[in-house]
């Protein structure tokens, strides 16, 4: 639609008031700004929407999963196909970065029993060693995007790796997500006995906020039960000196459904200025809690009752980091 734009001739001295009254105005709408402005990150549920999920690093070589829009397409093997050539710089996005100097890297795709294998050639190795965590962690999460894909198996040149060949990495195949991402470590977290939580965080990049998940290390008692998980996250949820997260100590109150919903009881610091939910806040929540199996999503209570008209929110079909390419 072509837009209609008027044109209108104004001497200097008739626009004089004009300017000073802008001035004046925007000076003042400066002063009723909050000092933190709500979240830009691209987000949409669409039950009929096609997207294709891409890991890519970010110049702190942080994993960001962006969405991109596609036709609908229900074969894996292509779509895991089109993920590596993004891995591999094919379309090159501002503000994130490739793994590989070169193109073409992967021969072939096998899905079969819910195990993808990935057959890699030798341009597979024109990875940077240093990026080689990062990289297994993009495959794999990329590869399990889709439904019925539970594990990943490497391979190159038709021998099934049993160690990444530029820094060595262990590769105990067939790989899933247990093995992470993004993992982060707290000063109080230890290695020898603790497995991980997925927490999401918000973080600017080239202007633009990104949703990123990261795995932070807990000891088993933090993993003993639903309850002990879900306060290890909502306590974990603005600990990264990477990331940023509006999430504090908001939550009163947590009862746990046995339709596995649960009911997160509120404070008041949680509310924007005009008294609706942040949606950064949110946005971390969702996707966080509804990373644990056993949660099949989120009823937010404020003030005794449902923020939202009683409305259960769920990660399923949630799209976010969407990326618009022209």
């Amino acid at each position: 639609m072509r837009s209609i734009v008027r044109k209108w001739k104004w001497s200097y001295r008739e626009l004089i008031p004009f300017l000073i009254a802008g001035v004046l105005t925007c000076a003042g709408l400066l002063l009723l700004l909050p000092d933190e402005t709500e979240s830009e990150v691209h987000i949409q549920q669409d039950a009929d929407a096609s997207y294709l999920q891409v890991y890519l690093m970010d110049e702190d070589h942080l994993l960001v999963p962006l969405f991109f829009s596609q036709e609908a397409d229900n074969d894996p093997q292509r779509q895991i196909e089109v993920m590596v050539d993004y891995l591999s710089g094919k379309q090159p996005l501002e503000g994130f970065q490739s793994f590989f100097t070169q193109e073409d890297v992967l021969d072939s795709v096998e899905v079969s029993d819910g195990r993808a294998t990935l057959c890699f050639n030798e341009r597979f190795l024109s990875y940077d060693a240093q990026d080689e965590l990062r990289l297994v962690e993009a495959l794999v999460w990329g590869t399990t995007q889709f439904s019925g894909v539970e594990e990943v198996v490497f391979q190159l040149d038709g021998e099934t790796l049993t160690s990444m060949p530029q820094a060595g990495t262990p590769l105990a195949q067939p790989l899933s997500r247990k093995i992470g991402i993004n993992h982060f470590e707290s000063s109080s977290a230890t290695l020898h006995d603790s497995t991980s939580l997925l927490v999401y965080g918000v973080k600017k990049i080239d202007g633009m906020n990104y949703l990123v998940p990261r795995s932070r290390r807990v000891d088993a008692a933090s993993r003993s039960s639903l309850e002990a998980q879900t306060a290890a996250i909502l306590r974990d949820l603005s600990a990264s000196s990477t990331l940023t997260s509006t999430m504090d100590d908001h939550a009163l109150s947590i009862d746990i459904q046995e339709t596995g919903i649960i009911d997160l009881t509120l404070d008041e610091s949680i509310f924007s200025s005009d008294q609706s939910l942040q949606q950064d806040d949110v946005n971390e929540l969702v996707l966080s809690l509804c990373a644990l199996p056993e949660v099949q999503g989120i009823r937010l209570i404020c003030d005794g009752t449902a923020c939202d008209a009683d409305q259960v929110l769920k990660a399923d079909q949630l799209y976010y980091n969407i990326v618009e390419l022209h």
